[in-house]
């Protein structure tokens, strides 16, 4: 649904996370670094404006459950 100010959508993402670790009891060991694959399925979501707006979503990954935000289209 794509009305003048209101637009319901859904979207699934697939990526990577980057992440270091320093072991904090063992100071002279080197950082880690992870490289994990993630991804997020939201199946609900709903924007309110039309340049600069307020969304929800609702779904799963690495954004979380709950998203909830501000947001400018340029």
């Amino acid at each position: 649904m794509n009305k003048s100010r209101l637009s319901m959508y859904s979207l699934a993402g697939l990526g990577s996370m980057l992440r270091y670790e320093n072991d904090l009891e063992k100071p002279e060991m080197r950082t880690r670094t992870l490289l994990r694959p993630t991804g997020q399925l939201t199946p609900f979501g709903i924007r309110y404006g039309k340049n600069t707006g307020a969304f929800a979503e609702i779904g799963w990954g690495y954004k979380g459950i709950l998203n909830l935000g501000v947001s400018a289209k340029f």
